[in-house]
């Protein structure tokens, strides 16, 4: 039998599914430059001389400003999350900072996409970005992540906020692509301990004793993730087959019981108008490249998605004191196809609405996804984070609980009491066994 269906789709529900990791490999230069190194000395003959080594940068003399209080003029200012705004230290008015721009960060306009729009975060390459002088980039010697703050002229102690492990000016490269927006935090440090307080309690049972003993939740940092929030306005085609369930029975018992099932194979066609609202897709490709035995990094994107509705213009201000960002490391074209993988099967998905009907089983034989139009914006999006070390079998496992710093969802990783594991399951396997005997005594 042969269905054919058009229809027109309404804008995308599917804009909050949970993105996957970037497939990105590009990596910022760490390449000291010339001025930095020390000049080699002369020659003596016989005399072997020693290495160029590289001279430890200095921080540099110029910092950025602070932004001025509307009310006194003070630049003594802060971002102050209960508020959602910034306060001055001075005379303790709040004032917002300069939303201007928020309509070209989140634009609905979908289906009037054409062609790919780039804004001018999203347009740059990660390795050849104009450096921006407003923050720091520090790479962590320990575990290799990057970290950017606000550059300030007395910069407090610098911690990874992977590993814990403190950072120099040694450890400072160059700082990447300046993003386009920012999510600002919502929850509080203390509505984010509170979270994480409620996740542990409900793994208490099995955690680790040491683990137990030794975490502290004062230790939790803010941390802004990188993020391509796309859009994609395009025309959907899929054809295949679909089974609609007639019946279902049963002949024999026991173990010679045998389930038969009846059903209908209808062919289908399906073609709609498919767009594709605020799809998020992690920009550090250290997320594409985890390793499981090391660490449990890959829960950041196990607490998507994030409120972009409440998106406004990226300020160095929102990295001010304890806050921090993860840096972009892949660019447009690293992770074009990924999306548009992602953007296959939402419409996979709105398809399969539209077939109730096929109620055991679709077949998709011919796909084409023709885009109309794209739109590419880099965001940064805000994470409370956790890290616990555990020494494994002398290894170290690094262990992280993340809370979405809008919404209040929290997955994490917790080291787990193994030995109590596996008595618990022996128990319970014995109880089964003991069960079943008596059963089968007392006649069934």
């Amino acid at each position: 039998m042969l269905e054919t269906t058009g229809a027109a789709a309404p804008p995308s529900q599917d804009s909050s599914a949970a993105p996957g990791a970037g497939q990105g490999d590009a990596t910022a230069s760490t390449e000291a430059p010339a001025s930095e190194l020390d000049q080699s000395p002369p020659a003596l003959d016989g005399i072997p001389q020693p290495p160029v080594q590289a001279r430890p940068p200095q921080p540099p003399e110029e910092f950025a400003e602070k932004v001025a209080c509307p009310n006194c003029g003070d630049t003594q200012t802060h971002w102050v999350v209960e508020k959602g705004a910034m306060r001055c230290d001075t005379c303790r008015a709040t004032f917002q900072l300069d939303s201007t721009g928020v309509g070209q960060i989140v634009n609905d306009n979908v289906a009037g996409l054409s062609g790919t729009e780039l804004s001018s975060g999203a347009g740059q390459d990660v390795d050849t970005a104009e450096p921006d002088n407003q923050v720091y980039t520090f790479r962590c010697p320990s575990c290799g992540s990057d970290l950017v703050v606000q550059a300030v002229e007395n910069l407090p102690t610098v911690k990874c906020h992977w590993c814990r492990n403190t950072l120099t000016w040694s450890d400072r490269i160059n700082n990447g692509a300046r993003p386009d927006g920012i999510v600002p935090f919502a929850l509080t440090r203390e509505q984010a301990k509170a979270k994480m307080e409620g996740f542990l309690k409900r793994r208490r049972a099995f955690a680790n004793r040491k683990f137990l003993r030794d975490y502290s939740l004062e230790n939790i940092q803010p941390v802004y993730f990188p993020y391509f929030m796309v859009d994609v306005n395009a025309k959907s085609f899929h054809a295949g087959q679909g089974a609609h369930l007639v019946r279902k029975y049963s002949h024999g018992s026991g173990n010679d019981k045998t389930t038969y099932y009846d059903y209908d194979v209808y062919a289908f066609q399906r073609r709609f108008d498919l767009y594709v609202n605020d799809l998020l897709v992690p920009s550090n490709a250290a997320f594409a490249h985890q390793d499981a035995k090391l660490n449990t990094n890959n829960i950041i994107n196990s607490v998507a998605p994030w409120q972009t509705s409440a998106a406004v213009p990226y300020s160095p201000q929102y990295l001010q004191g304890e806050y921090r960002a993860e840096r972009r490391t892949s660019n447009v074209g690293q992770l074009h196809g990924q999306v548009m993988n992602q953007v296959m099967d939402i419409s996979h998905v709105q398809a399969n609405r539209t077939m109730p009907r096929y109620n055991h089983g679709i077949a998709y034989q011919q796909d084409d996804l023709q885009v109309q139009g794209e739109r590419w914006v880099t965001l940064l999006c805000p994470v409370w984070l956790y890290s616990y070390l555990e020494i494994k079998k002398g290894k170290p496992m690094l262990h992280y609980i993340a809370v979405n710093g809008t919404t209040g969802e929290t997955m994490g990783s917790v080291p787990t009491n193994k030995a109590l594991m596996l008595a618990v399951a022996g128990v319970a396997e014995v109880v089964g066994i003991v069960g079943a005997v008596i059963w089968l005594v007392l006649g069934g």
